[in-house]
């Protein structure tokens, strides 16, 4: 578990590092002007906002993770929450997107629940009736995962649902 909070934190501080990459060429110098103090500052506020959502996130994994060691019912129940899509509209909305975008985000992630459901599927099955270990059972639950994005996504297409 702890292998995994350190994967999704590397992932998450490297979209933080491509981000700061993206708004420091505000500061180029054809872009500098007299009036850009406001923007500068935006900028390392919006910087700042990044840091937030960042320890959040590890923040919600480790809290899990601890809880996981005590009492799984209650971590998984903590898991399933759909905490990261609500704090992602959340934040979405904070940083100004329109409302129907997120809209249109909140019914893609109804489509995209049943193809995220192979992971819990997949994986327990390898384990409990194969004897796989843990991390060749989870690539491959992670891969029926994605597996089954692309055939939901295709499905979607054919049936002219718009995403």
């Amino acid at each position: 578990m702890c292998s995994l909070f350190i994967i999704c934190l590397s992932i998450k501080i490297l979209i933080f590092i491509t981000k700061i990459i993206n708004k420091i060429q505000i500061f180029l110098p054809e872009n500098i002007s007299n009036n850009n103090i406001s923007s500068i500052i935006q900028v390392f506020m919006a910087w700042w906002f990044d840091v937030g959502k960042i320890f959040l996130t590890a923040l919600i994994i480790f809290i899990i993770v601890e809880i996981s060691e005590k009492n799984t019912l209650f971590a998984a129940i903590m898991a399933s929450i759909p905490i990261v899509s609500v704090l992602s509209m959340m934040m979405m909305y904070q940083e100004g997107q329109d409302v129907s975008e997120i809209s249109q985000f909140a019914k893609d992630i109804v489509y995209l629940i049943i193809p995220s459901l192979l992971l819990f599927i997949v994986m327990p099955w390898l384990i409990e009736t194969h004897d796989w270990e843990f991390y060749p059972a989870l690539l491959i639950g992670l891969l029926s995962t994605v597996v089954g994005y692309f055939i939901m996504i295709q499905l979607l297409e054919q049936l002219s649902i718009t995403t």
